[in-house]
């Protein structure tokens, strides 16, 4: 008798092949046509990453060998290998300060699962997850009271080592470390695809992290999210000074779990927690797809995450996209590993990184109303007594007012519970009463994948091709996987994912917002691969496809990142070579440096070009919309007369100005500046100057 559903499954895996073939002949048309072929690798970086080849291949083969000559897991033995590596690069201070930051999430979330009544041994990084949501509730409410300060953040990172006095922590620490102890014992098979992906996934890891080891440099995290490190480091808290800072009231949370690292190891600590979550989400996305689809298929779906050009500047730059994506990622994990049934107690844990992400970004409570949805059809599929739904309802009610505390604040404080987004609705008088827009608005509809591919630039602030080749040839496979096939897995993993993305995409086109559903996406695109793979030839097609994407991805890596340019990675292990590149870049890092010295936490910083606040003690006083005070005053300045009225009307105290204004506000300002403020210094074509507060304008 014949079998339909496998007839079916057949099918499938002979037409997703075919597929892929077509998506990636589509894009090597494109391509050989003239399509991303510019080399964006620009001395000195070009030559530095060969070694970065040479040095990731060495290190494998020694790897390797030790494994098979041990008997022993080579992947494992690599890891630990790169441990000192890492700590050498980023210093001893920020490697032990996220060590121990991790490590404490780690047992906070082991307190959290200890009462699961499996015995199963869940992901570690999934654990971190979610220790790290609860330490995250605990830096956001903190953040409004002035103890945020070296001592408080020393003892919350300690104290979750109380938890090892519970027996139930105690044993499941033991299991991750017999976990551990079983991977280093069974040795890996001799697979050169394996092995080729390891040394893909390491290549791609060393260039993420030497870029994430360098200094800051990009605007976002320059005007906001270092300065709210610095400045909460020096004040004791987070001010939510609406005036000067539009962004005061806007979900924190992943800024204040960055004040806590600053504190504790500075900006390097900042930059390699960044790092780290990459890796926790790489090791989350391999642990689900490897439970569905194996090894192989598992790697390379990391991969080819992984060396997304896109995936570079959320991991180079302090964006708070991978912190929210890791969050989104553990609370897909969890659904899609439960799915369909979800028992109370994980259903109750789904709720810790939902309450997160709905604390971190405007764009979790989007998220939120994709995983939401699922969470409830899960426990509702496990047929829950009306004890147990009051239970469910009570904790999510919880978590969500937790999750609203940002709201709640915000409408307060300025009338708009999403300030300054929609004030057309809300309609704050702190702001015009129009909808908040930026400069990326809608530009495509269903040509969107292609056309943000091949037309980055009308999607971030980046050269085309920053989206990577992963989405454009594995995407439409794993679409037709999951409309054709019966793994519902996959299916909710693209609803969730791609849901989200879809829901952005009608509001926003800006390829940075896109990026924390793009894992959930990777999920359905491991299990197609996985389903592709079933011959010998699709298994072919499927790793040389995947090897020529990841290759091409490599190749167009820096186009993401072309605010922060080709840099000269000897800044990485060369003081000098550091202080050049800052210089050279973003000179308002030493002027802050300067100004600390000068006025230390009373400064009152007036930025007339750039308002890179990075380092800075004091307050810094934007010239551009974040000034919700003075911004439209600001642009229309014409002479030093007014230039000196506002700056007294301001209490600036330092300017930081261009050597060379062009718009006629900065002449107005230069006018004023040079005739009644006193010249400190010049850095990289800015200058700082010091005023007299109360004095007579002219």
């Amino acid at each position: 008798m014949s079998n339909p559903v496998g007839g079916h499954r057949t099918a499938i895996s002979s037409i997703l092949p075919i597929l892929l073939l077509l998506t990636t002949v589509a894009a090597g048309y494109k391509i050989a046509q003239g399509a991303l072929t510019t080399s964006h690798w620009l001395a000195p970086t070009n030559v530095q990453i060969l070694y970065v080849l040479g040095a990731s291949a060495l290190l494998l083969i020694a790897s390797s060998l030790a494994g098979w000559r041990l008997g022993r897991n080579p992947g494992v033995i690599l890891a630990i290998a790169i441990v000192p590596v890492v700590a050498s690069l980023s210093g001893l201070s920020a490697f032990v300060s996220v060590t121990a930051f991790l490590a404490g999430a780690f047992l906070v979330g082991m307190s959290v699962w200890m009462g699961e009544a499996s015995d199963e041994s869940p992901p570690a990084s999934l654990i971190i997850g979610l220790g790290l949501a609860l330490i995250a509730v605990v830096l956001t409410i903190a953040a409004r009271f002035p103890i945020n300060n070296p001592t408080f953040y020393t003892l919350l990172t300690l104290s979750p080592v109380a938890a090892l006095a519970l027996q139930k922590v105690r044993s499941g620490c033991l299991r991750q470390i017999q976990a551990v102890q079983r991977t280093l014992s069974h040795q890996q098979p001799k697979d050169v695809v394996y092995l080729l992906g390891t040394y893909a996934l390491l290549v791609v890891l060393a260039v993420q992290l030497l870029h994430s080891l360098l200094p800051e440099r990009y605007h976002d995290a320059m005007a906001v999210h270092l300065y709210i490190a610095s400045f909460m480091l020096s004040q004791g808290r987070w001010s939510f000074d609406v005036s000067t800072a539009v962004y005061a009231h806007m979900p924190l949370t992943i800024d204040f779990i960055y004040a806590h690292l600053f504190a504790l190891g500075g900006e390097k600590a900042v930059k390699l927690f960044n790092f780290s979550i990459l890796v926790l989400i790489c090791s989350l996305l391999y642990d689900v797809v490897k439970r569905y689809a194996g090894g192989r298929a598992a790697l390379w779906t990391v991969v080819l995450f992984a060396s997304m050009p896109l995936t570079l500047i959320e991991t180079a730059s302090l964006f708070v996209e991978n912190t929210l994506t890791f969050w989104i990622l553990c609370a897909g994990a969890l659904l899609i590993m439960g799915w369909p049934r979800i028992p109370l107690r994980s259903a109750c844990m789904v709720l810790l990184p939902l309450c997160a992400i709905v604390l971190s970004k405007l764009h979790g409570v989007v998220a939120t109303a994709f995983l939401g949805p699922t969470l409830i059809a899960a426990f509702a599929g496990t047929r829950p007594n009306p004890a147990a739904w009051g239970r469910f309802v009570l904790a999510s009610v919880l978590a969500a007012v937790v999750g609203s505390l940002p709201y709640a604040h915000a409408w307060l404080a300025t009338g708009n519970p999403i300030f300054p987004f929609f004030n057309n609705i809300f309609q704050s008088p702190l702001w015009p009463p129009v909808a908040f827009a930026d400069a990326f608005g809608i530009r495509s509809s269903w040509t969107l994948l292609w056309d943000a591919t091949f037309s980055s630039t009308k999607y971030l602030e980046a050269w085309d091709g920053a989206l990577g080749l992963t989405l454009l040839i594995f995407l439409p496979m794993a679409v037709l996987a999951a409309g054709l096939g019966q793994d519902s897995r996959m299916r909710l993993a693209l609803f969730m994912g791609l849901g989200f993305i879809v829901v952005i995409a009608t509001q926003t086109q800006y390829l940075r917002y896109f990026y924390p559903g793009i894992p959930l996406v990777m999920v359905a695109v491991g299990l197609a691969m996985h389903a592709a793979m079933k011959s010998s030839a699709g298994s072919a097609l499927v790793l040389s496809v995947a090897a020529a994407t990841v290759a091409m991805n490599v190749f167009l890596m820096p186009t993401a990142g072309w605010i922060l340019r080709n840099p000269d990675f000897q800044a990485v292990f060369n003081e000098k070579a550091r202080l050049a590149l800052e210089r050279n870049t973003v000179p308002e890092r030493h002027l802050n440096a300067i100004v600390n010295v000068l006025a230390g936490r009373s400064a009152r910083v007036l930025y007339t070009q750039r308002s890179y606040g990075a380092l800075l003690q004091g307050l810094a006083l934007p010239s551009n919309w974040y000034n919700t005070q003075f911004a439209n005053e600001i642009a229309t300045l014409q002479t030093a007369d007014q230039a000196g009225r506002l700056i007294q009307r301001m209490a600036a105290t330092h300017v930081i100005h261009p050597q060379k204004p062009t718009t006629p506000y900065e002449l107005a300002m230069d006018a004023y500046l040079k005739g009644s403020a006193r010249e400190v210094t010049r850095i990289g074509g800015f200058v700082l100057y010091t005023l007299s507060l109360g004095r007579a304008v002219p």
